[in-house]
């Protein structure tokens, strides 16, 4: 089986422009029964596969080339509302944290333990959770964060 997986591994690939995806041409038949072989195909030699492989990465993606091939282009731009779904995400984790920051110290303030400078600490963040809360996250990605106050 081992020695089968490496002879496979040498052979040509197949990329569908329409699709995105690459085939292998061991599951064929497989593509085919099921009515899912594209016939855009086209064909690719181990090395041209795995250099377009290795090339993607932060910032790169694959994306089919004007002849069909596949391409490295910058990465795909993201729409407004995944850009305003990862900016309530953002918010969403910069508040979590920022109130686990402040748990401690609200409760040293309730039992009248808590120091000046804790007391300070704790205004900062209580004004840096207000801030987050003020973030609209409708106009990502143009949002210009609140930075948050320095550890003490």
């Amino acid at each position: 089986m081992d020695g089968d997986w490496i002879l496979n591994m040498t052979q040509a690939m197949y990329y569908s422009p329409s699709k995105g995806s690459f085939y292998t041409p061991e599951l064929q038949a497989v593509y085919e029964a099921s009515g899912s072989w594209p016939g855009d195909l086209v064909s690719l030699t181990q090395e041209e596969y795995d250099t377009v492989m290795s090339a993607q990465g932060e910032g790169k993606y694959i994306s089919p080339g004007e002849d069909g091939y596949p391409s490295i282009a910058d990465s795909k731009p993201i729409s407004q509302e995944e850009a305003i779904q990862a900016a309530s995400r953002k918010q969403a984790a910069l508040l979590s944290s920022a109130m686990s920051a402040i748990s401690l110290w609200q409760t040293e303030l309730q039992l009248g333990t808590i120091t000046d400078d804790e007391k300070a600490q704790l205004v900062a963040w209580l004004a840096y959770i207000k801030l987050l809360k003020a973030v609209d996250t409708s106009t990502a990605p143009d949002i210009t964060w609140p930075t948050a106050p320095a550890a003490a």
